[in-house]
């Protein structure tokens, strides 16, 4: 379904635009190449709670940074719609990556669950997404924030189809 309704998108005989899709590929492999990313890959403590509170403690900055990102791209709310989640990941949900992560498969350490707090960052169409994504780079290279990883599904998409880009920030 994925790869139907993705095909779809860039189609021009469809209303899709190839020409944006492929802008937008552009800027997320020079994001890729043109970043130096922070080494940065495990959260400071490998407990449950202090993790927690530490990442609450941190998510008004977190909304900041992300917002003034989002922003300085100049597009509408229609455009690109940012959805921050309404709290940390489930207690139980970060335990379960724990222990999917290592490196002891019986007791969590949750030193490895990077993704604690989120947002979505939905774009209506290839040219915001690269903005969006140029405005991440630039941001980065500016020293205004550090990107510590780039998963990204769009050139190599997950095995159902999926296609997003995942950014690590601190």
């Amino acid at each position: 379904i994925y790869v139907e309704c993705f095909g779809k998108t860039i189609n021009s005989d469809l209303g899709g635009d190839e020409a944006a899709y492929n802008t937008m590929l552009r800027k997320i492999t020079e994001l890729k190449s043109g970043c130096t990313l922070a080494d940065v890959h495990v959260q400071p403590t490998s407990e449950l709670m202090p993790l927690i509170l530490m990442v609450r403690e941190s998510v008004p900055a977190y909304k900041a940074i992300v917002t003034d990102v989002v922003d300085s791209c100049g597009f509408n709310i229609e455009e690109v719609v940012v959805s921050f989640r309404h709290e940390t990941k489930a207690p139980y949900r970060i335990i379960e990556k724990s222990l999917t992560k290592g490196p002891n498969s019986e007791y969590p350490d949750c030193s490895k669950v990077l993704d604690v707090f989120g947002c979505l960052i939905n774009c209506t169409d290839y040219v915001s997404m690269a903005a969006v994504v140029e405005a991440f780079a630039t941001k980065h290279n500016n020293g205004d924030l550090q990107l510590t990883r780039v998963k990204d599904r769009w050139t190599y998409p997950s095995g159902g189809g999926w296609r997003d880009l995942m950014l690590n920030l601190v």
